[in-house]
């Protein structure tokens, strides 16, 4: 039987670049540590708490960034355990000296109990 949810909330989406995008990896122009947490309705018992940490930069090397994103995600008290752990890479295409183009790509593994 197929489960039916949604993905995690974050009230301020900007301030976790990589959960948003994964082409937005290397982006920042040096490394970058990001870590969220959100406690949404927590005067009830079954609040969603919602944890996540990235780390991307910029290689040379390859002309894009790579990222690493760990996500947990608790709906509800012992009800939905969510966990992930995403290896992404943006490809960074120099147009002109104004203008690129990224390309994301993304890698996932989950795990729910």
């Amino acid at each position: 039987m197929p489960s039916r949810a949604q993905d995690p909330e974050f009230t301020q989406f900007y301030a976790n670049p990589i959960y948003l995008n994964p082409a937005m990896a290397g982006t920042h122009g040096c490394p970058r540590l990001n870590m969220n947490h959100r406690n949404q309705w927590p005067s009830i018992s079954g609040a969603f708490i919602t944890n996540s940490i990235s780390y991307d930069q910029f290689v040379n090397v390859l002309q894009g960034g790579v990222a690493l994103l760990v996500t947990n995600d608790m709906a509800g008290k012992n009800t939905i355990n969510w966990s992930t752990v995403s290896l992404a890479y943006s490809y960074h295409l120099n147009v002109s000296r104004k203008f690129s183009l990224l390309f994301g790509a993304q890698a996932t593994w989950n795990q729910k109990f």
